[in-house]
């Protein structure tokens, strides 16, 4: 009889992986890649735009359209072990940017699409 386990090796790989990073995987192999947060229903329209754009970018996209105040919707995500939150408010829809929050907390304001684009081919 020969045995082969083709998928076991990659099973055990994965299992490395989680128990190294302790559940918190890198931006390239997290299931979610990104969660796009609004703070209010007023931005869903332009959240949505945002959403879908990366998502046809080949990005790995949730969207949060709860009626959960932003640090229970930051909280959830945080829990989730997401990478990159991206927080849209007025201000942002107004400039047409968005604010990124890396798990850790640390903020990067007033970013184009465009820049938050390059950012993923490099993470």
């Amino acid at each position: 009889m020969i045995h082969r386990a083709v998928y076991g090796s990659i099973e055990r790989f994965m299992g490395v992986l989680l128990e190294h990073y302790k559940g918190l995987l890198p931006f390239w192999i997290a299931p979610v890649q990104i969660k796009v947060l609004p703070i209010a229903d007023t931005q869903l329209p332009y959240t949505k735009q945002v959403a879908e754009l990366l998502t046809n970018q080949g990005l790995r996209v949730e969207l949060d359209e709860s009626s959960d105040p932003l640090q229970g919707k930051i909280k959830s995500a945080q829990l989730e072990k997401i990478p990159w939150m991206l927080i849209i408010g007025q201000k942002e829809v107004d400039t047409g940017t968005i604010t990124l929050r890396h798990r850790d907390g640390s903020q990067q304001m007033g970013l184009t699409i465009e820049q938050l684009l390059k950012k993923a081919q490099e993470s």
